[in-house]
């Protein structure tokens, strides 16, 4: 994974941890919102039933 926060890569280990491949997804989702401008990105996405989910920001 490239540029790989402490809260991203949490959230690929848990992934991981549950033998699903959503770690890509994760990462994808991160990188848009970093795009938006939004360095914190990770503090903004959260797991909800193992689907990535946007906290309202």
């Amino acid at each position: 994974m490239v540029d790989v926060h402490r809260g991203q890569n949490a959230i690929a280990n848990h992934h991981r941890r549950k033998g699903e491949r959503l770690a890509y997804a994760v990462h994808q989702e991160l990188r848009r919102i970093r795009l938006l401008g939004r360095e914190d990105a990770h503090r903004h996405i959260r797991i909800h039933r193992h689907e990535v989910v946007l906290r309202a920001v």
